[in-house]
Parts: structure tokens; C-alpha cells; sequence
């Protein structure tokens, strides 16, 4: 692959150039600079959206988009398919189930334990708000805080994922400092994912020294966050210039748009709609790369063309989705018991978010010669 030109090399995208743009970030960027300029956040345009000023004013922090449903129904066309997806891959064989035996079994198992501890204590999130002390409130309140600074993480190591695979596409391999150049950012923008969603969490009420920490440190987040910034960007140009090539645009977007979406949110943080479009970024990135595994599996399987086999999977992640997340909402309406019954439904989504942050980092290595062979095999003999 390294001694293809640079033309060959650069055309080389999982579906195609101008498709893993849009997908891969280019998209959300373009909206978030776009409703920068449109939209500043003045208090007039930001009074409707208001987090706090729903709050006190007893409004439903989440009116405004149940009204509109748009929030909700790209959720349920993008984010959720995006958690079914990673169990797809994880549980397609056995092989693969003997494989990554701990992310298939083991954390599961840990999960569930935790989760009916928590059940059977009567700790919830109500009762976290009262000021819930006992075990089972504790190991919630955990369970809370690791996804949200684990969500951190995954968001930016799956950039990071990206960033090596269109690299890898363009036969270009980093050296340690590159890498650190580079990365270094992403590690600071996992600790300001932290401080932003941490500072944001009602639980933290109860936290309130935290709490009042988080929202101190907050304006100085791009001071901190500035010079790792510019430091991956030369880490780019030195890798360009060390190799003599052009660095594909889509190795770039993925970093790029996560320093846009995190900028985004500071600028309109106080918008619950903020933190679901950065969701819906992240899985529409994630999507790109999974459809195209489904497609060259479908292809090598014969049975179906790649695109069409991409596209039957997809609906049956978009209908395991709605099962998983939605439907227990609905039943939940029925449920007498239907403060446990709610406890129970959030710990379901907490475990499968924790458990979707783990198998992602467990598969999703592009040093791992089965990855590559899934997610480049409509490349072979290009």
C-alpha cells in the first residue's frame, strides 16, 4: 500500500470520499460553526432553551424538543442502531465470542451483578436527590460518574480510531512523537468532557464543593485547551512533511470535529440539546465504519450485495434499538412499581452504555490484522 501515489491512495474511503466527510464529522462541524454565526448564544435566543431557566421555572427541562421530536427521533434513527451495532460485531460468532471472552461475558456479568444490588437496596435517582447515602446509592452514583467521564473517552479515542484508519488508507504511519502530538489533545479534551458533563449532572446537588469546582476551572478550558490544539496541528504537518505526502482530509476531520463539538457545547452549554447533538455526531461517526463492516461481510458471504445486506442490518439495529430503548418507556406507563420499574430501565441503559464504551476499545484496533480485513475488504484488489 506505501508505494501506491498519492492520487491512488487518497481516493482510498470506506464508502466514499465526500460520504466519509459528511459522516466521519464534517457535518457536525459544518452546523456548530454555523449556528456560532447564526445563533449566538444571547439572552434573548437562549432564554427558550434554557436548562436552569426551565428549572426554576418548574417547566420540563426537555419541552421544547419533545415538542419539535427531533431530538428524539434522530435518536432513534442514529444513536440507537449505533449501541446495537457494536453487540452485532461482538456476538456475530463464536469465534469472536471466544475472542474477546471478558468484553462478551465478563463485563456482563459484572454489570448485572451491580445493577441488581442496586435494585434490591432502593437506591434510584430520586432518592440520590434526597441525599440517598447507603451503599446502594454510592455504587449508583459511581456507576453515574463512570459513564460519564468513560463517555468521554470513547468519544475521543473513537476519533482517534478514525484519524489511524484514513491514515492507514493513505499509507502513512506515525512515529511516537506524531502520535503524541497529535493524541496529547485528545487526552485533554477526555478531562474537559469530564469537567463539562460532570458540572452539569443534577446528582451533583448533592456534590456541591465539586460541583463548584467544575464551574470555576470551566472558563479556562480553552487556555488549557488551545495549545494541544495547535500542537496536534503541527503534529499533522510534521507528519506530512516527514512522509512527503498529503494527509488524506479525513484523517483531519474526526480530530478537528471533536475541538468543534466540545466548543460547541461550552458556547451553548446550558442547552440540553447541545449534549444530544454531540451524541448523535458520535454515533453517525461510528455508523460509517460499522456499515461498512456489515457491507464487506455481506459481500464475502455472497448472499446479498454488500450495500443491500448493510442496509437489512441497519433495520434490524434500528428495531432491536427501539425494543431496547423505547418499548421499556412505554411498558413503563403501565407499571405500578413504576419508580423501580424506572430505576431498572436506567440502570439497563447505564450497563449497555458502560458496556458499549468497553467492547468498542476492546475491538476497534486497526493493528488487529481481522479489523482490517473486515473494514478494508472492499479495497482488495483496488
Amino acid at each position: 500500500m506505501a508505494s501506491r501515489s498519492n492520487g491512488t491512495t487518497n481516493r482510498r474511503s470506506l464508502w466514499h470520499p465526500a460520504v466519509d466527510f459528511f459522516g466521519l464529522g464534517g457535518l457536525s462541524i459544518m452546523i456548530i460553526i454555523g449556528a456560532l454565526f447564526l445563533f449566538p448564544a444571547t439572552d434573548s435566543w437562549f432564554a427558550p432553551f434554557s436548562r436552569s431557566l426551565a428549572v426554576e421555572e418548574g417547566r420540563p427541562v426537555l419541552q421544547r424538543f419533545d415538542a419539535l421530536s427531533i431530538c428524539l427521533l434522530l435518536t432513534i434513527l442514529i444513536n440507537h442502531p449505533h449501541f446495537m451495532a457494536s453487540y452485532r460485531l461482538l456476538y456475530r460468532s463464536r469465534e469472536q465470542i471466544r475472542t474477546y471472552r471478558w468484553s462478551s461475558i465478563g463485563v456482563p456479568i459484572v454489570l448485572a451483578i451491580l445493577s441488581i444490588a442496586i435494585l434490591l437496596s432502593g437506591a434510584t435517582e430520586s432518592s440520590l436527590m434526597k441525599g440517598d447515602d447507603s451503599l446502594g446509592a454510592k455504587l449508583l452514583t459511581a456507576m453515574n460518574v463512570c459513564v460519564m467521564v468513560y463517555l468521554g473517552w470513547h468519544y475521543n479515542m473513537q476519533a482517534w480510531g478514525v484519524v489511524c484508519t484514513y491514515l492507514f488508507l493513505g499509507g502513512i504511519r506515525v512515529n511516537a512523537k506524531e502520535k503524541w502530538m497529535i493524541k496529547s489533545g485528545l487526552f485533554v479534551l477526555v478531562v474537559t468532557h469530564a469537567l463539562l458533563w460532570l458540572a452539569s449532572s443534577p446528582m451533583f446537588v448533592l456534590y456541591e464543593s465539586v460541583s463548584k469546582v467544575c464551574v470555576q476551572l470551566t472558563p479556562f478550558i480553552p487556555f488549557v485547551v488551545f495549545p494541544f490544539f495547535i500542537a496536534g496541528s503541527f503534529g499533522f504537518y510534521r507528519l506530512a512533511k516527514r512522509t512527503g505526502r498529503h494527509i488524506p482530509l479525513n484523517a483531519v476531520v474526526p480530530w478537528l470535529a471533536v475541538y468543534v463539538w466540545y466548543y460547541g457545547v461550552m458556547n451553548y452549554y446550558d442547552i440540553v440539546g447541545a449534549v444530544v447533538f454531540v451524541q448523535l455526531a458520535h454515533a453517525l461517526q461510528y455508523m460509517v465504519v460499522t456499515t461498512r463492516v456489515e457491507a464487506n461481510v455481506g459481500r464475502r458471504s455472497g448472499r446479498l450485495t454488500g450495500g443491500v445486506f448493510s442496509g437489512a442490518v441497519y433495520l434490524l439495529l434500528l428495531a432491536a434499538g427501539y425494543i431496547v430503548f423505547e418499548l421499556p418507556n412505554i411498558v413503563g406507563m403501565q407499571v405500578e412499581a413504576a419508580e423501580v420499574y424506572g430505576s431498572g430501565v436506567i440502570l439497563l441503559v447505564t450497563s449497555i452504555n458502560l458496556h458499549h464504551f468497553f467492547v468498542d476499545g476492546a475491538i476497534w484496533k486497526i493493528s488487529n490484522p481481522e479489523v482490517r480485513k473486515d473494514l478494508f475488504a472492499h479495497l482488495e484488489g483496488n
